[in-house]
């Protein structure tokens, strides 16, 4: 401050003007402060980013400290899973599908899973091409911490010996298992229940009719609501009616819980009780086919097993192959749905008091639904959980298709060879309960139609005691394509049909009418009912194990939406078609009669003096393709008759000709008017060169209109 203040340059220059030394000296500290400021803020942001750092380590330290080791299935809610479900609720919030994968707490999910999980940087390019695909399931992070809640272990499958129970159930029983079945049935009682939001639509109705056929009272939970709930929503109104039940009613209570729109029960409630005893474990789910929703990314964790092919189909299909139950006599039905089970009250309760740790938030929209978070409960080998792999008790008809032949594209004779054979038309077929079954095994012993009828698996010949007609089981296909001939007027669904046969004369005067249950007897109910019902004629084929499938293809099969046959002559076809793939088998029919039809179209463009001809060249190159044509039309004749086959046989060969003649008239069409163009537009060019050489003034409109056209 002491030292004399900084004259400007000007000064020097201009010695005659005067200058104010007090504002340049009180600039002249402006560079000083400046620096002081700086400093100070610098000091202040290394302070800040010492202080994160260390709460970083810190929390590392902590995340990192919780050994493989000390993990146990219990519940976990360590600091690991707090801060996954913090980084999923503001995935969701913000709809950032790939947050969180980065973070600490994620790496320490995926180091769990090694060393069949994949990298971190296999995770963020899965996440990414996810999000690029439009194929997004659940965010990865919300996918961690669900599985750090229920975890279970990666390593090997359950063991199921479905021979063994078999030969069980055949077996006279011992006076134990008697003795204890006849005190279950005196001491317990069973509670049926469902969930029904909109009861008004009369959606749950054919699960009431056919559970008060039976003699049971279904317990309709969430009727007024009215409004559409999370699938994970079933689970806390199944848990608040447990929690409103005293403690010794629960411990004389066995739950069975079912979906309310797709359901049919046909077992009393003695023999649910019985069969659920053979069992002998704690809570019994459905079977289906369908590895839901472990088969989709990220639900699957990016696991894989290193001595498969890592191909695009089934790079991520470890936990579907390998963790759920293998063993001898099993079906193909192995995963969990949760559309229906059985339980006892008090072991199920149990279940439900880990379940209320879960943050509701996140219950209600878990990872997978409610059925990926029974399947994690089910893997993780706690409450004695069983899959009903020997279908005992359920039988879910739903059945994954990678070769769909409800397609316009393919030929009509893949659509009609293979349609019979399909798992939705190929499961059950019809017998009678009271003249064709051993009251003890369930078995189907004959054929049989009328009062009491039931639907049998045919793998099994067993009645199923609850049927779960889940997926598209139900489904009309015609649907979708306004084919009327295919929905009759007044069935909503394939449902009262099933329901129609298994009920016959019991509706009219079954079943309990109470409030929200009384909607489902009224009279036009029963006409309803009527109306979707199989005739006679019907009912005797689908009788026979054999041709059961071929009646339900004929009337319910989407290929009559599409294609050209009337109706008289598509159940002619399906059954001539039916009878030869049985004496070829189906890939044979399908080839060899669809080689044949695109020699006979090449044939159609022929002369007719060539046809003969080339029709022996043909015979002559191709043998065995003639063989196995010839043994498939003799036996499609012998089932319907030479004439019928030979008018279908003509109706698509003139259907095929009409086809080709078609397009040949098409390119005709387009030859013609590529034609006219070509010399409307030699014309044009011909007049303006001219008009140009003559005038341009006069040609600009000529020009413009050519343009134009």
């Amino acid at each position: 401050r002491s030292s004399p203040p900084v004259m400007p340059m000007s000064a020097h220059l201009f010695p005659g003007v005067v200058h104010d030394t007090k504002k340049t000296t009180a600039h002249s500290h402006l560079p000083q402060l400046r620096t002081r400021r700086c400093t100070v803020a610098l000091a202040i942001a290394c302070l800040a980013i010492l202080g994160v750092t260390r709460e970083l380590s810190v929390r590392k330290g902590k995340i990192m400290s919780i050994e493989r080791s000390q993990w146990t299935p219990v519940l976990e809610t360590s600091v690991v899973v707090q801060e996954l479900l913090r980084e999923c609720r503001i995935a969701r919030e913000t709809k950032d599908f790939c947050r969180g994968i980065d973070t600490p707490v994620f790496a320490y999910f995926v180091e769990k899973l090694r060393p069949r999980g994949s990298s971190p940087g296999q995770w963020r390019s899965d996440c990414d091409k996810a999000v690029r695909d439009k194929n997004m399931h659940d965010e990865p992070v919300c996918v961690a911490a669900a599985y750090l809640l229920v975890p279970f272990d990666l390593e090997g499958a359950k063991a199921a010996n479905c021979t063994r129970m078999d030969e069980e159930s055949r077996a006279p029983a011992s006076v134990n298992h008697t003795t204890k079945a006849r005190s279950l049935l005196q001491d317990y009682k069973l509670d049926v229940l469902t969930v029904e939001t909109n009861p008004s639509q009369k959606h749950h109705c054919p699960l009431i009719r056919t559970a008060g056929a039976q003699g049971m009272k279904v317990r309709v939970l969430g009727s007024g609501l009215r409004r559409n709930i999370f699938p994970a929503e079933k689970t806390m109104m199944v848990q608040e009616h447990l929690d409103s039940m005293p403690q010794q009613e629960k411990n004389r209570t066995i739950i069975l819980f079912v979906d309310s729109r797709d359901v049919l029960i046909q077992g009393s409630e003695e023999e649910i009780i019985r069969e659920f005893v053979r069992m002998d474990t704690g809570i019994v789910f459905n079977a289906e086919r369908d590895c839901f929703p472990f088969k989709f990314w990220p639900l699957n964790m990016g696991m894989y097993d290193p001595d498969k092919p890592r191909n695009e189909d089934f790079k991520h299909h470890y936990i579907c192959r390998n963790l759920y139950p293998k063993g001898e006599g099993m079906t193909s039905a192995r995963y969990l749905n949760s559309g229906a089970f059985i339980a006892y009250a008090d072991v199920l309760d149990k279940l439900y008091r880990d379940v209320k740790a879960i943050p509701k938030w996140f219950l209600n929209t878990w990872p997978g639904t409610d059925q990926g978070l029974f399947t994690q409960f089910y893997l993780s080998g706690r409450y004695r959980i069983q899959v009903d792999v020997c279908r005992r008790l359920f039988l879910s008809t739903f059945a994954p298709e990678y070769r769909d032949p409800d397609n316009p594209d393919r030929s009509v004779w893949e659509s009609y060879g293979y349609g019979p054979y399909r798992p939705r038309w190929n499961m059950i077929y019809a017998a009678n309960k009271e003249s064709s079954f051993n009251a003890t095994t369930h078995r189907h012993d004959g054929k049989g139609a009328g009062s009491g009828n039931v639907w049998v698996e045919k793998r099994t010949n067993r009645m199923a005691l609850v049927l779960h007609f889940n997926g598209d089981a139900k489904r009309f296909w015609g649907d979708d394509m306004d084919a009327n001939h295919i929905r009759p007027q007044g069935c909503p669904s394939l449902l009262p049909y099933y329901e129609g046969f298994i009920l016959g004369d019991w509706a009219e005067s079954s079943g309990p009418h109470e409030e929200d249950t009384r909607m489902c007897f009224l009279p036009q109910q029963e006409q309803m009912l009527r109306n979707c019902s199989f005739d006679q004629s019907t009912v005797s084929v689908l009788s026979d194990p054999e041709h059961a499938s071929l009646a339900l293809f004929s009337l319910f099969g989407n290929t009559r939406a599409y294609t050209f046959l009337p109706d008289r002559m598509h159940m002619v076809f399906a059954q001539a078609a039916f009878a030869a793939t049985k004496e070829v088998g189906e890939r044979q029919w399908t080839s060899s009669m669809g080689y044949q039809e695109s020699v006979e179209k090449m044939l159609d463009l022929m002369p007719v003096f060539l046809r003969r001809a080339l029709r022996m060249v043909f015979e002559l190159t191709h043998p065995e393709t003639v063989d196995v044509i010839k043994r498939a039309t003799a036996a499609a004749k012998s089932a319907v008759g030479s004439e019928a086959y030979d008018e279908v046989m003509y109706t698509l060969k003139a259907h095929r000709r009409r086809r080709v003649r078609a397009i040949i008239h098409l390119c005709v069409k387009i030859v013609f008017a590529v034609l006219i163009i070509f010399f409307a537009m030699k014309s044009a060019a011909v007049r303006i060169s001219t008009c140009m050489r003559r005038s341009r003034k006069r040609c600009s409109s000529l020009l413009f209109l050519c343009l134009m056209l």
